[in-house]
């Protein structure tokens, strides 16, 4: 009996999932009104966000380039990249454990497939991600970083940390809805986490101590898609670590997926 009933909720939790990617004009809608609203009745609209990050990217990169005695041009670069991929992964971090309770209103008034509001999320901080990217370009552009075949290699990686953002959403999504202390235990952690990732500094400064590195995943995310937008080749270690991690995450948010997503509506 117990075999049947998992059985029935791995057929409910794939299914809930096929038809939330089946519908894309949905997530994709309700992304882009998430943005629109919270930048209507302004001149730039969306493009708020690419001015402020590209301030901030400038702000950042002439105090720590001081500070650590870096090239200004290489450094700003470096900097820039990276700071794009954080504020993409710790936005889905931070929301994801939000992705349920926060639509408790929609979740209990109309019948959507729950996964959708996790593509929803995922979608609107992509829309965000390429509003940075444009001023990522343009600093690029205007150091000369030149493109190399590797260049390409930032398109596979992204998606895959696309893929990676769906899974989290979905799994911490749900956790969060029943255990609300994840979101506040979550938030601590990203901002710890984000001073011992290399996003102003390079792993090699730590010398022997670079382990802090290479045991941060946050660190080989950034890095399987900064390296090539450097024109570098990314480190096969990262990538390696980084498909285990999706690998495992999807199997984990499948497991939990299929088991408690029935249960989701009562815990709002």
């Amino acid at each position: 009996m117990a075999v049947k009933v998992f059985m029935s909720d791995i057929k409910y939790f794939y299914n809930d999932l096929v038809e939330a990617i089946r519908s894309p004009g949905i997530w994709w809608r309700f992304a882009w009104l998430d943005i629109r609203l919270q930048y209507r009745r302004t001149f730039l609209g969306p493009f708020w966000l690419t001015l402020s990050f590209l301030l901030s990217g400038i702000a950042l990169s002439i105090v720590y380039s001081q500070l650590l005695g870096i090239d200004d041009e290489v450094f700003f670069a470096y900097l820039l990249g990276g700071l794009s991929i954080w504020a993409f992964l710790s936005a889905i971090v931070m929301e994801g454990c939000t992705t349920f309770f926060a639509n408790a209103g929609m979740i209990l008034e109309r019948r959507l497939p729950l996964t959708i509001y996790a593509l929803r999320l995922v979608s609107r901080n992509f829309i965000t991600f390429c509003h940075n990217l444009i001023a990522v370009v343009l600093v690029f552009i205007y150091f000369h970083v030149a493109l190399t075949p590797w260049t390409l290699m930032v398109i596979p990686a992204f998606v895959v940390l696309q893929l990676n953002a769906i899974w989290f959403s979905i799994l911490f999504g749900i956790i969060s809805t029943r255990y609300r202390d994840l979101q506040q235990l979550v938030t601590v952690l990203m901002t710890l986490t984000f001073f011992v990732t290399p996003i102003f500094w390079r792993k090699e400064m730590l010398g022997t101590r670079g382990i802090i590195a290479d045991v941060n995943p946050f660190y080989h995310m950034i890095e399987i898609v900064r390296s090539p937008m450097l024109g570098h080749a990314p480190p096969l270690t990262s990538w390696v670590v980084v498909a285990a991690i999706t690998v495992v995450g999807m199997l984990v948010t499948f497991f939990v997926g299929s088991k408690y997503l029935r249960r989701l509506a009562y815990w709002l």
